[in-house]
Order: structure tokens, then sequence, then C-alpha cells
């Protein structure tokens, strides 16, 4: 076998260098990415995960309003007035509905 040439491994250890850098700005993504602070689709989560996850995100207020509701069971949300997947921003508010069960009359 061929020892490799100079060219042949100069390539291979820029190949190298850059995969690892690549490793690592994908870890750095994972750990400190910014998924944390987006606004998760709160549909039919529990009032207590909704609690939860506010209290995990100072920067985040949260208004609930109890309405009657034919399509979710008691107790869970219904909807919420910003669309999930947008950055919370300093000091914001949302509105999230909480489902009170069917309306009897």
């Amino acid at each position: 076998m061929r020892p490799y040439s100079k060219k042949k491994f100069i390539r291979l250890r820029l190949f190298s260098l850059c995969l690892g850098l690549a490793i690592m700005v994908a870890i750095a993504a994972f750990f400190f990415g910014n998924g944390s602070n987006q606004l998760p689709n709160f549909h039919g989560w529990v009032v207590q995960d909704v609690l939860d996850f506010i209290e995990n995100n100072e920067n985040l207020t949260v208004n609930f309003e109890l309405v009657h509701s034919e399509d979710m069971i008691p107790a869970r949300v219904v909807s919420q007035s910003y669309p999930p997947g947008m950055t919370i921003e300093e000091s914001m508010t949302i509105t999230v509905e909480i489902s009170l069960g069917i309306e009897v009359p």
C-alpha cells in the first residue's frame, strides 16, 4: 500500500477539521439553542403544565380566560393568543383560554 501523498494528507486533515467543527456547532446549537425561548403549542395542555412552563420563563406573563368548549375536556387549553413557535420577548403577555367543558343550560 502506497503512503498518502502530501496533497491527500492535507485534504484529509482539512476534512477532519471541518467535520469536527460541524459536530461542535451542532452540539452547541442543541444545548444553547433558542428552542427554550419559543412559545409551544399549548393546545390540549393541562393547566398545571402551562403553569410549570410559565415558572421556567420569567419574561412571560399569562392571562387565563375560562370558556365553554364542546371540543375540549375541562381544564385543558383551547387556544392561545400568539402562535406556537413565536419567540418570547421581554415582558410578553399572552392569553390562554381554558375549557370549562360543555355549557349546561
